[in-house]
């Protein structure tokens, strides 16, 4: 697998709207890279006045035929529009300075990066990507001398917000803890807090909703709760937000991680 920087012109794209996740686009170019080939990853570069990358993409065909506008190629968007860094931000990248697309004048549609240069830009959007698309690209495996401690985007400022949220009840929280003894422990994977920090954590633990309260109004009993530490109760959610994994689901999930470790160690 190879990186490479695509470059789109602001005057031709709607970046509020493009890319979109999913979608599969045309583009062109002059000429076309010998040497890419399908699965490659594209970074979006939006041109002046943005300079900036806008989004990632994989090549789904490198060569979609030739007219009169030049090579086509197709590409598949694995992201909506993100606002990754800006062109200041990369030229003052020891790894990235030198990548062909940040200096003044080169012209021309696709431009080439090292494996270095690409995994560290990959590293660079890591927190703007999906988690389906992060966790589906290689790991970096970039040490820290490589990928350096740069200051990243400022956080912290104050905004004002109007959210629409699923009301929870503290008194089914309370009856339902009411019925399990503290130090409470993760009914998936057995985990109690107090074992593992100490008897002043016992107490800690999430009381999740068998059934999910997005789905709308619900009157639960206490046996449509489960007691879970963060970890399994991220997992029962996760990619699962209208019906979550069972406790069965997760005894398994953890079962089968369980033998794949004994495997590996003996």
């Amino acid at each position: 697998m190879k990186y490479w920087i695509i470059k789109a012109r602001p005057d031709r794209n709607d970046f509020s709207q493009f890319p979109s996740r999913g979608s599969v686009d045309r583009w062109y170019a002059g000429r076309l890279p010998r040497d890419w080939a399908r699965g490659d990853i594209l970074f979006i570069w939006a041109g002046a006045p943005i300079l900036r990358v806008k989004g990632l993409a994989e090549l789904a065909k490198p060569n979609d035929g030739h007219d009169k506008a030049g090579w086509h190629f197709l590409v598949r968007n694995l992201t909506d529009p993100i606002d990754g860094p800006r062109i200041g931000d990369l030229r003052r990248d020891r790894v990235l300075r030198d990548a062909s697309f940040l200096r003044v004048g080169p012209a021309g549609t696709i431009h080439p990066l090292t494996e270095l240069q690409g995994t560290k830009l990959q590293a660079r959007l890591g927190p703007l990507l999906p988690d389906r698309i992060r966790d589906r690209l290689a790991p970096t495996g970039l040490p820290d001398s490589v990928l350096g401690d740069e200051l990243l985007d400022a956080e912290g400022r104050k905004r004002m917000a109007r959210i629409r949220v699923a009301e929870r009840s503290l008194a089914n929280r309370r009856a339902v803890l009411a019925r399990h003894k503290s130090p409470y422990r993760c009914e998936a994977c057995r985990m109690d807090f107090a074992s593992t920090y100490g008897a002043d954590f016992g107490h800690v633990i999430q009381v999740h909703h068998k059934r999910s309260v997005a789905t709308g109004i619900q009157t639960p009993r206490p046996s449509q709760f489960l007691l879970l530490c963060p970890n399994c109760h991220v997992v029962a959610h996760y990619g699962q937000r209208l019906k979550p994994r069972t406790l069965t689901q997760l005894t398994q999930l953890i079962a089968r991680q369980r033998r794949a470790r004994a495997a590996r160690a003996g």
